[in-house]
């Protein structure tokens, strides 16, 4: 399992969001915050054969079946929204709606049937999508109403996807016909359906629609309605909100998990400058496979976060609620600003429990000089953020999600989050803080080659030998966990299969 989530988990209103055939959890970003603004906490898991979940069965009952354990312990929602093949799982999923509770269902433009010449088409498209991978430019160029942020997470989606998947859902789902679903609906369900104009490329088509389902076709709007308009949102939660990846900014929290809650281990990922959550797909992957349910917060100030205090302090108490309710965490991971903020949340950290602090290659001290070519390197990268291929290029050890999600990060931020971060801790020095390590508290401290880009410097740490270990990985540069994610699991200690 993994899935993103937005707002607080004790909001009044919650909601899932579900979405479509070679997509993922992300592409709902614009649509969540919205949400959030009108006190939802939302969550939107990646279906199965999505974001590097692979399986072998993809009949709809199969993929609905796997969301269950986010109906476990009575869990509910008020809104549930699926946009075409997720709108078909939503209906697959009416079972699990308990009865006592009034849900509405937003389905956008869902394939409700598929047959013959169809069906082939629609296969074929889908595959050629995969083979012939669009970058987030060429999203754009097509789709003129569609954000920067659309584009790149929509280009990220097929990319996390693959054929075997693709050809599964279809051969799995033959004859394709699911309009059935949308017979005897339950009484405590309200069903809102949403069809593209059939001009601009809708799936779902009327005739297949019965008569009693409340329907509104968007004319002039394609099938990605959730990125083309939000009226089928606002008009269902006023008041309405626009401009949604480019300036709906947020303070709320918002986070990707991924592995089972009920794990018996569990590991905190916190990210660097300009990254976000996602940044940590690879290793929270390898990390779930050792029996553990993953974390990773979005830091204030990324990933349409803001604030108006970038204190390192302030970054470590936004993330106080993950702690919350007596919450700990057998690892806690932090890369390079995320690293300063780890050490900062040491003392929340329950006494009685040892954790494992692995930080990767954090500024822990910087001169004056260090400083100000630090800050015009990341203003420079905001300015002139670069593609995923100019990434892939520069970093040829990087995968292309790797430089995908780092484009994405860079996206997600602005200067005045950099100026932030720089202006408001200064001096920046926080060395200091690994003096006096608690007794449970494991730190390894994992150091880039000076000679590929290191940010921490060996002279400026400080020495406790106890709690305290250091490693120098030579020929690695700053970005530890793209080039060398096996370091970053060595130290954990726990039993491990091969990597």
């Amino acid at each position: 399992m993994s899935a993103t989530h937005w707002g607080s988990p004790i909001a009044s209103k919650r909601a899932l969001l579900i979405h479509g055939l070679t997509m993922s959890s992300q592409s709902w970003e614009g649509i969540a915050q919205l949400l959030v603004a009108e006190g939802f906490f939302v969550v939107a898991p990646n279906l199965l054969g999505h974001a590097w979940r692979r399986g072998t069965d993809y009949r709809m009952s199969t993929l609905a079946e796997d969301l269950r354990p986010y109906f476990a312990m009575d869990t509910s929602y008020d809104v549930i929204i699926g946009h075409s093949l997720g709108g078909l799982v939503t209906l697959s999923l009416l079972p699990f709606l308990p009865k006592t509770k009034e849900t509405t269902v937003i389905l956008v433009d869902p394939p409700l049937e598929r047959m013959g010449e169809q069906f082939k088409k629609s296969k074929n498209r889908f595959l050629k999508e995969i083979e012939d991978a669009k970058t987030a430019d060429e999203h754009m160029a097509e789709h003129p109403t569609w954000s920067r942020g659309d584009s790149m997470s929509r280009a990220l989606g097929v990319y996390m996807c693959d054929r075997t998947v693709v050809e599964g859902i279809f051969e799995h789902n033959t004859p394709w016909s699911f309009s059935g679903l949308l017979k005897n609906i339950p009484p405590h369900v309200k069903i809102a359906l949403l069809t593209s104009d059939p001009e601009r490329g809708g799936v779902c088509h009327l005739e297949h629609v019965p008569r009693n389902v409340k329907t509104k076709v968007f004319i002039g709007i394609g099938h990605w309605i959730q990125y083309e308009s939000h009226e089928f949102l606002t008009s269902s939660f006023p008041p309405a909100r626009n401009n949604l990846w480019s300036s709906e900014m947020s303070t709320s929290m918002s986070a990707t998990h991924w592995g089972s809650p009920t794990a018996p281990k569990r590991a905190l990922l916190i990210h660097g400058l300009t990254m976000s959550s996602q940044s940590w797909e690879g290793i929270a992957q390898l990390l779930v496979a050792e029996g553990f349910f993953v974390v990773a917060p979005n830091l204030l100030g990324h990933a349409w976060r803001r604030g108006g205090d970038y204190r390192v302090s302030t970054l470590a108490e936004d993330l106080r609620p993950y702690f919350a309710v007596d919450m700990s965490y057998d690892v806690i991971i932090g890369h390079s600003l995320g690293g300063i903020v780890a050490v900062s949340l040491f003392p929340f950290l329950p006494k009685t429990k040892e954790t494992t602090v692995i930080l990767a290659d954090p500024p822990l001290e910087l001169t004056v000089e260090q400083f100000q070519q630090g800050k015009n390197r990341f203003l420079k990268e905001i300015e002139d953020a670069k593609t995923a291929d100019e990434h892939m290029a520069e970093n040829p050890a990087w995968s292309r999600g790797d430089s995908m999600l780092r484009a994405l990060g860079v996206y997600m931020c602005d200067r005045t989050v950099v100026k932030g971060i720089f202006e408001h801790n200064k001096p920046y020095a926080f060395g200091g803080r690994l003096k006096n390590i608690p007794p449970h508290v494991k730190v390894a401290l994992l150091v880039s080659d000076p000679g590929f880009g290191s940010v921490c410097h060996l002279e400026r740490i400080p020495v406790d030998e106890a709690r305290l270990n250091v490693k120098v990985l030579n020929g690695i540069g700053h970005w530890i966990q793209y080039e060398l994610p096996s370091a970053i699991m060595d130290e954990i200690p726990l039993p491990r299969a091969k990597l």
